[in-house]
């Protein structure tokens, strides 16, 4: 059977499908070939699964329930970018959870330096310091940018690229009047002159190089009044080639609702129990330092001011 699905649909269709234990990227394929329409999946069935001999029965009942389970209506852009938050989420629980007090290099001239006086108290900077970094990087270096494509931006070829001082632009996004080149940044304050120069050098590179091409620069969120000084004062014709916040979800999916959208389905993500935790993840940070606490008492005799004396005079003896 030809499939009619896009590259988009067939790719969510793979990784929804390789979820399922004893599916690989082959076998997802034959599922797949068995539908011409993306909605053709909600209604799948039994026997046309049994056709596809290397399934076993427990794999054909999975299969059904899992695509029943999709709302194909929503479209595949709305359904592989919920995916991607989900995943996202999922990944901060995974890592908050493999947390112990082991995982904490503590260091007792900084504590001291900090007025701490309390072993909860410098349990609670280390959480939130792990938790802070390591979700600021999952988010910058791979979620984002994965969710501007799913918008409608678009990877760049390497040999269509430009680079300046070690830094290429980021994705791109083709309109009927002209192709924008974009450095994407999270918020409106994450470049020093430096680096807006650099992107200044990219943008006259690329403009040079290519016909009809634009490059600028991409925030995912905040306004344009919070724009940090330096990059208006930096950036070379910065009304035109900044884009923040609701106008840059415009530029790339061509909707200027998609800003609001976006937040809204993140936020019924966050607060709907699609990882199996039954909490939210704050409560799962402040049941992880209650965890840590008890690790502390155990390892070091109590909490408290007596507890960090007694950590700080463990290192002290071990030196």
């Amino acid at each position: 059977m030809d499939s009619e699905l896009s590259d988009l649909e067939f790719e969510y269709l793979t990784e929804v499908l390789m979820d399922i234990n004893g599916i690989a990227k082959h076998k997802a394929g034959k599922i797949i070939t068995l539908r011409d329409s993306f909605c053709g999946f909600n209604n799948i069935t039994e026997n046309e699964l049994n056709e596809i001999q290397s399934l076993s029965s427990e794999q054909v009942m999975e299969v059904i329930t899992v695509l029943q389970s999709i709302d194909f209506d929503s479209g595949v852009e709305i359904l592989f970018t919920k995916r991607r938050l989900e995943l996202f989420l999922r990944n901060q629980f995974r890592r908050l959870n493999r947390l112990t007090l082991d995982s904490f290099d503590i260091n007792m001239f900084l504590i001291k330096a900090l007025g701490f006086t309390t072993a909860e108290e410098a349990i609670e900077f280390y959480l939130y310091q792990r938790i802070t970094r390591s979700a600021v990087t999952s988010w910058g270096q791979k979620t984002i940018e994965d969710i501007c494509i799913l918008a409608g931006a678009e990877k760049i070829p390497s040999a269509d690229n430009v680079g300046v001082s070690g830094k290429n632009f980021d994705l791109k996004k083709v309109t009927p009047e002209k192709t924008y080149y974009i450095q994407v940044k999270s918020g409106p304050n994450t470049m020093n002159i430096g680096m807006v120069q650099s992107l200044n050098d990219m943008i006259n590179k690329i403009e040079r190089n290519q016909e009809n091409v634009t490059g600028i620069l991409g925030m995912t969120y905040g306004e344009r009044s919070q724009i940090s000084s330096q990059i208006m004062g930096a950036l070379d014709d910065a009304e035109s080639r900044a884009k923040i916040g609701k106008e840059f979800w415009a530029l790339l999916s061509g909707r200027d609702t998609y800003y609001t959208e976006l937040i809204e389905l993140i936020d019924n993500i966050s607060h709907n129990d699609t990882n199996g935790y039954n909490m939210t993840f704050l409560e799962a940070v402040v049941q992880k330092k209650q965890e840590l606490e008890a690790e502390w008492e155990e390892k070091y005799g109590s909490l408290g001011s007596s507890g960090l004396d007694a950590y700080v005079q463990s290192l002290i003896d071990g030196a």
